[in-house]
């Protein structure tokens, strides 16, 4: 047992996992905001959507992402 070694092994997220998580940390950072049902299933549309739409171009435009980012972010980028 002393040879045995841990592997790590990455976490593998979907579309699904991906646009819920953004959407929790979207309502855990906006809660003040009048977040009803409707509202939270509008916001995990979009950021289920943007995810589709960046996995389909990821392979053919990797530089996709930087559309979506602020403009000051986009200045600061190395």
């Amino acid at each position: 047992m002393a040879n045995d070694r841990m592997t790590s092994i990455p976490i593998q997220r979907n579309k699904l996992d991906v646009a819920t998580e953004l959407t929790m940390l979207h309502v855990n950072n906006f809660s003040f905001l009048n977040l009803d049902a409707d509202n939270i299933k509008r916001i995990f549309a979009e950021y289920y959507s943007l995810v589709v739409q960046l996995e389909k171009t990821a392979d053919k435009n990797p530089n996709k992402l930087m559309e979506f980012l602020p403009d000051e972010i986009k200045m600061n980028l190395f």
